[in-house]
């Protein structure tokens, strides 16, 4: 674990330098280890940057939590999509992880698991207090527009969300021409 945890921080340490290729090889070299080791604990970069995003999925996860438990159920979503958005637009290697059609570590999968699922819940409070459509679930809201066709958490996406389920998706709203 003492490898591990120090490939981390070697590699967050690169990522805070602005060296966002995080090339294995170099950070074996920067850590001290031996390249099989990296690679033992991270077989591709897009392992790495799982483990790298793990704090930023946990904030995401608590967020959205925090989104469910609002009292008005319309601000909750606004807020879980403002902080989404901010995060993905600002790290990239968080939203390729989001993206992604597969996870390469277990943890991952269960960090997705528990957003969807708190998605999923904000989603029903919103549609129960009429903020959104009865239509408008988690397969046709948050953990449907955020993905995109391959599975992963789209960007473009959660803009596009944001428009249509706080302005198409109230069941007051009457689309114009241009919606």
């Amino acid at each position: 674990m003492r490898n591990r945890a120090r490939i981390l921080r070697i590699a967050r340490e690169q990522l805070a330098a602005g060296e966002t290729s995080l090339q294995l090889n170099a950070i074996a070299r920067l850590a001290g280890v031996g390249v099989g080791t990296v690679y033992r604990h991270f077989p591709n970069r897009h392992a790495l940057v799982e483990a790298l995003s793990a704090e930023r999925f946990r904030d995401l996860i608590a967020e959205a939590q925090v989104a469910v438990a609002a009292d008005d159920p319309r601000a909750g979503l606004h807020r879980l999509l403002r902080f989404a958005l901010d995060r993905m637009l600002d790290d990239p290697d968080f939203a390729a992880v989001l993206e992604s059609a597969a996870d390469a570590n277990a943890q991952t999968s269960d960090l997705r698991a528990e957003l969807d699922q708190a998605v999923a819940g904000l989603l029903d409070r919103a549609r129960l207090s009429g903020a959104i459509r009865d239509g408008v679930d988690a397969e046709v809201g948050c953990a449907g527009r955020l993905r995109n066709a391959h599975g992963g958490w789209a960007i473009g996406g959660a803009q596009r969300l944001r428009t249509v389920l706080v302005k198409r998706g109230r069941p007051d709203h009457v689309p114009d021409q241009g919606s």
